[in-house]
């Protein structure tokens, strides 16, 4: 019984390290790479939603002022 408290214990500290490691080296990242809490917040949004990170700030584009249609692509000609 002691010893699955000991464990528990061991695995909790581990995981709060390693998470406030995470937010250190995350933070400091965003804050070189990009220059506005809005490129930081697109590029976050991109990582979560897809999976992949969103373009550097040397490739971003200004968004359009209108709304992109949801329609997708069009169709090939196959």
């Amino acid at each position: 019984m002691t010893l699955g408290r000991v464990l528990w214990r061991v695995v909790l500290i581990k995981l709060a390290i390693l998470l406030a490691l995470a937010i250190a080296l995350q933070q400091s990242r965003l804050s070189t790479r990009f220059d506005t809490d809005a490129e930081r917040a697109a590029h976050v949004l991109g990582v979560l939603t897809s999976g992949t990170p969103a373009p550097h700030r040397s490739e971003v584009t200004p968004c359009p002022s209108k709304p992109r249609s949801s329609s997708g692509p069009a169709p090939s000609s196959r």
